[in-house]
């Protein structure tokens, strides 16, 4: 298995081309992650593949579509130190409702106790609790 970050800077930044890219790009296997990023490039991908030769493949196909990559700049990775396999929701939000909105943009699943939640205008004499976890990859 071979993991390579790709930054991909586009041609033209017009609404459409970025819908076009991203389009193109969601439906191959190989790219696990693909996000937009302020910088120097537009894109960051991450691609899961067999070897590097299959990485080349992958993205010379790409570019044959012409789905408007202007360029790319391709890191393999040789070896990766850690991956964490869940986020440190406590210590970014401290309030549970915070964690609440937090949980809409992560892939996490939330296990509420009986009176965990409530909207922050209800009052009761019970402190909140909320436990939430990311489901092991």
């Amino acid at each position: 298995m071979q993991v390579v970050f790709t930054e991909v800077t586009l041609a033209d930044h017009r609404r459409e081309d970025f819908l076009r890219f991203v389009d193109a790009v969601k439906d191959v296997d190989e790219i696990v992650e693909c996000h937009l990023a302020s910088g120097g490039y537009d894109y960051l991908l991450k691609f899961v593949t067999r070897s590097v030769s299959h990485y080349q493949n992958i993205i010379e196909g790409l570019l044959e579509r012409n789905i408007g990559i202007e360029k790319y700049f391709s890191y393999v990775i040789i070896k990766t130190a850690f991956v964490k396999s869940s986020y440190p929701l406590e210590t970014l939000f401290s309030q549970p409702h915070l964690i609440i909105e937090a949980c809409v943009s992560f892939p996490l699943h939330i296990h509420v106790t009986p009176h965990s939640v409530r909207p922050s205008h209800v009052r009761t004499r019970r402190p909140s609790r909320l436990n939430a976890t990311r489901s092991k990859i």
